[in-house]
């Protein structure tokens, strides 16, 4: 971060704190925004993330007692964890949600005051099971003695030991937070399916709280791909990001030469812009191939609505990309995107990693393609069917919430 020799860096200084301070005051939300973006573009997370502690923390503020401070994997430039507290919001349009995560690990504690909220919400993501978060969400509900609830969080997979991302010890932590909460709906049948079976809890299914945001109407160009490539850094299930990328690159050339034009996405830009460019590099210098690192969800929309097929490997790309009607291609890295799909009747179109080749890629591309009303109808009505149950269980926790306070 900026320093100077012999010196202690720029960013430890108060006058630069109070630079900071007041330029975030000076924007409006959207210039915050694009501040905290231009900082982690340059590759300066803790000035982003500070800069977005200090609007959430004018938010808490400013905020009566009825807010809900929303615990989930935010503060790391991933447009799919970011979007579903987007998400979030827009399902309560007439509440204050504070980015909690922001402000209790980012925002100068002088500034923090002693926000209020009446419940504490888990994020969405594969976050139940997960190791080491249920330490700070539990800190959360304690901090702010608050009810907790979860809509459209994901829970992880018993094979997701492989990666280190589950264990025993996190499933005993997760159980009793769970047992706690006062109202739960997970993202998809996989969820409620390990809940079921491994937690001793049974949940409805509410859907991807990401589905919550609204979007503009489709408007897609003949043979125009929309893709999405991705680097997990903890592994791929039963493959690895090289076969991968070659399974992307050949399909990405394939359909260059039969007239194609392609539309990349970079979703999680610190671990997935190097790749994306590898295989832009690779195609040769073409004017039919573009690529776009979408800020906001909203960003996503304005240049996805054109494209008549998509290609996912991020698990919200594959989201948005249903929610504009795309017949979409989730490469299943991880158990979620089988979760996910399986919420809207394409578990068809999940395709685990260990099984991907460009030829495979090919035929889906094509078949979807040739059968594109066909899906677009089907994709439509059960994303239009998840939405509108996920609007329930927000009326439904709200509900429960609100009998809880009542409660002696």
């Amino acid at each position: 971060m900026f320093e100077t020799r012999g010196a202690p860096p720029v960013t430890d200084t108060p006058r630069w704190r109070q630079a900071i301070d007041l330029v975030a005051t000076a924007f409006h939300d959207g210039g915050a925004t694009n501040l905290a973006a231009t900082a982690y573009d340059l590759g300066y997370a803790q000035t982003a993330n500070y800069v977005q502690g200090l609007r959430e923390s004018r938010l808490a503020r400013q905020t009566p007692v009825d807010s809900v401070a929303y615990y989930g994997y935010t503060a790391v430039n991933n447009l799919g964890d970011d979007a579903c507290l987007t998400g979030a919001r827009e399902l309560s349009p007439s509440r204050t949600v504070l980015d909690w995560r922001r402000i209790s690990d980012y925002a100068p504690a002088a500034l923090r005051g002693t926000p209020r909220a009446r419940a504490v919400q888990l994020g969405g993501g594969t976050l139940i099971g997960s190791m080491g978060f249920a330490d700070g969400f539990r800190r959360a509900a304690r901090e702010l003695g608050a009810p907790t609830f979860a809509l459209g969080t994901g829970v992880e997979s018993v094979l997701a030991q492989q990666w280190g991302m589950t264990s025993d010890e996190a499933v005993a932590q997760w159980r009793e937070i769970l047992h706690d909460m006062t109202y739960l709906a997970v993202r998809g049948p996989q969820s409620a399916a390990t809940l079921r079976e491994v937690y001793g809890i049974e949940a409805p299914v509410c859907g991807d709280i990401a589905l919550g945001i609204s979007t503009p109407a489709p408007a897609p160009r003949e043979k125009h791909l929309g893709m999405c490539l991705a680097a997990p850094a903890d592994g791929v299930w039963g493959s690895s990001v090289e076969e991968m990328f070659e399974a992307n690159l050949d399909v990405a050339r394939s359909l260059l030469r039969d007239g194609w034009t392609l539309q990349f996405f970079i979703f999680w830009p610190m671990h997935d812009r190097a790749i994306t460019r590898k295989l832009v590099r690779a195609l040769g210098d073409s004017d039919r191939v573009r690529v776009t690192v979408p800020a906001t969800p909203a960003d996503f929309f304005r240049v996805a609505r054109t494209c008549s097929v998509f290609v996912g490997t991020r698990l919200h790309s594959a989201v948005f990309a249903s929610m504009l009607d795309i017949p979409t291609v989730a490469l299943a890295y991880r158990p979620k995107a089988d979760d996910f799909m399986a919420s809207i009747g394409r578990t068809d179109w999940s395709l685990r990693a260990d099984g991907i080749t460009g030829e495979r890629l090919r035929d889906a591309v094509e078949q979807l393609s040739e059968e594109r009303e066909q899906h677009v109808a089907q994709i439509h009505e059960s994303v239009r069917s998840l939405q509108a149950a996920l609007r329930t269980h927000v009326a439904a926790a709200d509900a429960a919430l609100q009998s809880s306070h009542r409660a002696p």
